[in-house]
This record gives C-alpha cells, sequence and structure tokens, in this order.
C-alpha cells in the first residue's frame, strides 16, 4: 500500500515484509520494524493539502491506541497512548512498561494483547505487537525534517485516559536533551498524553508525545517521527543494555529486589551514563525501605537530565521518606516554579507541605492538583488525610466513600473508609463495608485483620480472636500490628496469658515498636506481672518521655505494687502530657486518698467531674463515698 509522502521522499513504491506471529526476540530485531523503516524512510505519499482539524481528527484517531499497563492481577495500573506506525505495530514511552505484568492496547472497538519488541531505551521509544486483527486504522505517513517554528500542530492522545482527543497549538522550535533533539510545541497535553501523536496540517506524524519532558505551562516535547527509523540499529547497539533491561524487569515483576539492588547498583558502576539503571537502581531502594540509596539513585537520574521532573519527583519523594522535609520543600517548590501545570509536581508539593505541618498550603497544593489531573486520585486521599487530621470526619468519611465507590479494586481505600468508619463510631457500617471489598481480597490477610477490629468494636471479642488468628496465618510473620490487634481482643476477654504471649510476639517481630512495648506492658500489669509490666514501661520511658500512655501504664502497675508516691508522680506526669484522661483523674483520686492526701484527692475527683461527667458519676460511690465512711 501506498502511504502519504513527506514533502522532501521520492515517491518509490514499497512491499513491506510481513510480521512473524509469534512472539519475537528482543535478540531479533532485523524483521520487526522492517515495515516501520520503510514507512519512515520512503513510504510516502505525495504532499496533500492542509486539513481542517475535524478532517485531522478524523483521519488520526482510528491510529491512536491506548495501552493499558496491567499488574498480575489484570488490573490497569497505569494508561498511556501509542500510535499505529504499521500493520499491528504500535509505537509508544517505554518508561513504566517495565513494572506491568502484560500490555493491552485498545483501538476503537478492539482490545489486544501486546508485546515489547523493540527498546530504545535512551530515547524512550518502545514498539509493541499486537495480534493479527482487522483494524480500520491506517498507519502514520511520518514527516522526516525537522519543523520550522511557527508552524501549526495537532496533539492526537488519551489525555487523562478520556478518550482519543485533539488539542492543537505552534511548534515553539526545536530543543536539544542528552537523548537528542526534541520538538517543542504548545499544544496542551496530559498525564495519558506520552506516546500519542505530534501532526501537521496534513495529518503527517511529526513526534511522539514525551509527557516526562514537560516544563512549563503548554511548553511539551515530542521525540521526532524520525527517530523510528533508527531504532532497530539503536537497539542492537544497546544489546547488552536492553538484555540487562530486560533482567531487571523480571525482577522487578517477580518481587526480587535484593537481587534487582544488586543488578541496578553493578549497572550504574559500569555504565553510570544510563538512565535505566538508575531507575532500576530507585525503584528496588524503595522497595527495600533504603532511603539513602534511593536519593543517590534519583540524584543520578538528575545528573544526567536536570531538569526532568520524573528525577524531581523521584528525588523530592525519596528526601521526604529519608525525612528530610526542608530540602524536600526546596526541590518542590523548584519543581513547580519551573511547571507549575503539572499535576504530579503539585502532588509532591502537597505531600511535602503536610509534612512540614503547612495544612492550609497542602489542601491548596493537593486542590491545584486534582484541578489539573481529575483522575489523580492519591490527591483526593491527600485531602481524605487532611480532614481527619484537622477532625472534619464527616468530610474524611464522604472522600473515601467516594473513592471506594469509583475504584472497587483497590481496596486500600476501602480500609481507609473502614478505619474512618470505626473512628467515627460506625462499626455497623464498617462491617457492611468490608462485605463489599473484592472477591480475591476477602480472604486476604489484611481483610481479616480489619474485619478482627470491627468485631471486636462490635463487642464480637472470640469472633474478633479468630479472624485476627487467620490474618496472623495469611501474612508476613513480622506483623507486629496484628499482633497487637489479638493481644487486645484476649484481654478483652480475660485470657491474661495468650494476650501476653500475643503480645510478646508482637515485640519480637518488631523490637522496636513502641506501640508493642506499651502493650505487653499492660498486659503484664493485668497478667499479675507488675514489677515486669514497670521495667518495660521504665524502657519506654526512657526513649518516650514525652507519652503520656507510657506514664499511665507505669503508674497503674506501680499502683497494683503499693508504690503509692511513685504512682502518684506517674499519673500527674501523663495527666500534664494529657488532661483529658477521665481514668486517670480517677486512679489519682484513688491513689491520693489511699496515701492520705484527701484535698489532693478531692481536686483530682473535680478534674474528673470536669474532664468525663459521667464516669465521675459511676465512680463516686465506689471512691467518693468509700473514702467519707473512712473519714467518719
Amino acid at each position: 500500500m501506498m502511504l502519504m509522502r513527506d514533502r522532501s521522499a521520492p515517491a518509490v513504491a514499497c512491499h513491506p515484509s510481513p510480521f512473524p506471529r509469534s512472539r519475537p526476540s528482543m535478540k531479533i530485531l532485523s524483521p520487526v520494524l522492517s515495515s516501520t523503516i520503510c514507512i519512515a524512510l520512503a513510504c510516502a505519499r505525495p504532499a496533500a493539502a492542509e486539513l481542517s482539524p475535524a478532517e485531522v481528527y478524523a483521519r488520526a484517531a482510528p491510529a491512536v491506541g491506548t495501552v493499558e499497563l496491567l499488574n498480575a492481577d489484570g488490573v490497569a495500573i497505569d494508561l498511556r497512548s501509542a500510535v499505529l506506525v504499521a500493520k499491528n505495530r504500535w509505537l509508544t514511552v517505554c518508561e513504566g512498561l517495565a513494572t506491568a505484568a502484560s500490555l493491552k492496547v485498545s483501538s476503537t472497538s478492539q482490545r489486544l494483547d501486546a508485546q515489547l519488541v523493540v527498546r530504545d531505551a535512551r530515547r524512550n521509544l518502545c514498539a509493541l505487537a499486537t495480534p493479527e486483527a482487522t483494524l480500520s486504522a491506517t498507519p502514520f505517513a511520518i514527516r522526516q525534517e525537522a519543523p520550522p517554528a511557527g508552524l501549526r500542530v495537532f496533539a492526537v492522545s488519551n489525555a487523562l485516559g478520556l478518550g482519543v482527543g485533539i488539542s492543537d497549538g505552534l511548534v515553539g522550535g526545536v530543543r536539544s536533551f542528552p537523548e537528542g533533539s526534541y520538538i517543542q510545541f504548545s499544544a496542551p497535553v496530559s498525564p495519558g498524553s506520552q506516546g500519542g501523536a505530534l501532526l501537521d496540517e496534513a495529518g503527517s506524524l511529526l513526534g511522539i508525545i514525551e509527557y516526562r519532558h514537560r516544563s512549563g505551562q503548554n511548553v511539551n516535547f515530542a521525540a521526532p517521527a524520525a527517530w523510528i527509523g533508527e531504532m532497530e540499529a539503536r537497539a542492537a547497539a544497546d544489546r547488552e543494555e536492553n538484555q540487562r533491561h530486560e533482567e531487571a524487569a523480571r525482577l522487578a515483576r517477580d518481587g526480587r529486589w535484593t537481587e534487582l539492588n544488586s543488578l541496578a547498583r553493578g549497572w550504574t558502576t559500569t555504565t553510570p551514563e544510563s538512565p535505566q539503571a538508575w531507575r532500576f537502581a530507585a525503584q528496588a531502594a524503595a522497595q527495600l525501605a533504603d532511603t539513602a540509596q534511593a536519593v543517590h539513585a534519583w540524584q543520578g537520574l538528575q545528573r544526567l537530565a536536570p531538569d526532568s521532573t520524573e528525577s524531581g519527583i523521584g528525588l523530592g519523594t525519596a528526601l521526604l521518606k529519608q525525612g528530610q522535609v526542608e530540602q524536600a520543600l526546596l526541590l518542590a517548590e523548584k519543581l513547580v516554579a519551573r511547571d507549575a501545570q503539572d499535576a504530579s509536581i503539585w502532588f509532591l508539593y502537597a505531600q511535602v507541605l503536610r509534612a512540614a505541618g503547612k495544612a492550609g498550603e497542602a489542601e491548596v497544593a493537593y486542590r491545584r492538583a486534582t484541578e489539573l489531573d481529575p483522575w489523580l486520585i492519591y490527591a483526593y486521599a491527600g485531602l481524605a488525610a487532611l480532614a481527619e487530621e484537622r477532625g472534619d470526619v464527616a468530610a474524611s468519611l464522604a472522600i473515601w466513600s467516594r473513592l471506594s465507590g469509583l475504584y472497587p479494586d483497590i481496596p486500600g481505600f476501602r480500609y481507609q473508609l473502614i478505619r474512618g468508619q470505626l473512628q467515627a463510631g460506625q462499626p455497623a457500617r464498617a462491617f457492611k463495608a468490608l462485605t463489599q471489598l473484592p472477591a480475591g481480597e476477602a480472604e486476604s490477610a489484611t481483610a481479616h485483620y480489619w474485619q478482627g477490629i470491627v468485631l471486636r468494636k462490635l463487642g464480637r471479642p472470640v469472633d474478633a480472636v479468630a479472624a485476627l488468628r487467620q490474618s496472623i496465618a495469611r501474612a508476613l510473620p513480622g506483623d507486629a500490628q496484628t499482633w497487637i490487634a489479638l493481644s487486645i481482643a484476649l484481654s478483652e476477654l480475660r485470657r491474661h496469658p495468650e494476650a501476653i504471649e500475643a503480645a510478646e510476639n508482637a515485640l519480637k517481630a518488631d523490637p522496636e515498636n513502641p506501640e508493642a512495648k506499651f502493650w505487653l506492658a499492660v498486659q503484664l500489669k493485668d497478667g499479675g506481672r507488675a514489677a515486669e509490666a514497670v521495667a518495660i514501661a521504665s524502657g519506654l520511658l526512657a526513649s518516650r518521655p514525652a507519652d503520656p500512655a507510657a506514664w499511665r501504664v507505669n503508674g497503674f502497675a506501680l499502683a497494683i505494687l503499693g508504690k503509692r508516691r511513685e504512682a502518684i508522680r506517674s499519673f500527674e506526669k501523663s495527666l500534664e502530657l494529657d488532661p483529658r484522661q477521665g481514668k486517670v483523674w480517677a486512679a489519682l483520686a484513688e491513689a491520693s486518698y489511699a496515701d492520705g492526701q484527701d484535698e489532693a484527692a478531692r481536686r483530682a475527683y473535680e478534674q474528673l467531674r470536669t474532664v468525663d461527667p459521667e464516669y465521675a458519676r459511676q465512680v463516686y460511690s465506689t471512691l467518693i463515698v468509700t473514702y467519707e465512711e473512712r473519714a467518719r
């Protein structure tokens, strides 16, 4: 078939060879893009008249597809655009493809399996093969020469996953980056546009939209379409790099993070100019919670591309996880100043502002992120967290309810809804929300954990214990939080030896976990081992002297041991840190009466009446009346 010819290319007949129908090997590159190269270099139609935007869209839209990146469960984790460059061959950006367990390409009414067949990693261009299918689309004709500044262009892509659409603008020029010269254009694009088509007024393909090189409002970039013809040779020259990439991608998909970390570190040492090496190093470090190595890896990528939004966001996120909030804030501010139209930058900025304690500014940043990208769901999650932090439970629940309804396949949103409902004193609603988990999630360790928590709140500790034991059976041995929850449920049943054992297992799972230490002290105190409880509480207070709960359990254990003066000091310290503890005021009053400090006891009781009048009435007969009778 003859295709539209570039204005500078001679009109010649072209007979592209068929593509192999079996899955191609990355090592067999020559036949894979032969048709594409033919299209790019020779198979072009004579120059065509300029088309209206509607005509450009009508011709181009069938040849622009959507690439879905799926996880192991077949759930889409990312979307981007792709362009049809030859029969059953699509071109898109490589970034992120390695994280997918499988790929799908959708075009018009078809949704097809796709395989990665050629990767030009340095230029971030990848070719995908789909099975033989009946497509109404005609592959794009390719314009070879660099477009002049001022040329009218059209961006056709699946922006924000809303469906293929069109926007127009002008070429701003050709700009140099480490990977080569990119076309700068002003047609608006959004997340999901990457891999889409940049077209001239004749509908010829000028470039592949490259979202990661955006650097300001309507300052966007596309990889020149002329690069398509160079992909085979470049992939062959980078065969060793691609082999490393394949191995790294396989390790990432399998979750073998220690091995990936070793591979990536060696890769960055031998080939420090490889962006892919630094990306995998950063990914492995993040999964291994090695924040220092993650910062180092993102800094390595940033050295290769100082203006890269990707490396800036990655470095900012790593700095935040490392606790370097001030540095992360400075970086986020620079990113916002450089590109105030990137939703992901505003999301990072919001996260950093929240960590810096600037809740009002963080809310503004989250909202700006959602304005720029209405599908940036974790920005809404940030707004929900802020609402919860300021005590607006209704607003927080409304957001979590909306997110869990819109995204039922993301169980994390439903778990947040359940947690919020429990905090709002709505355990029955939380139980109902548990029944709406995705089928594959209902038997998970996390689902059983929340079942245990909800059942305990519903006054069913026996069932709670059974659910929590199911969670432990399904979880990794180091799940301290579930052991803590089990310990609490067992203590409500007065099964103190088992409660102590569960708390000890929590501390074994996470020896530095202060919550595990606290609950072990509580269970030892309630289980008749008050001296051991004091020892645990004393150790906890050495590292957390401003923890009112630690002072509280220390006071109760000391009171059991008859050390009233020490108990009184612990109660007073706990109340100094948190005066809202009704039971501690009651305990202080009781300890003071027992120590002969009647006036101090009365003052403590009056404070109890202020803090918790109902509890004060409950303890009146056992506390005040008893000691008044003693006085008479």
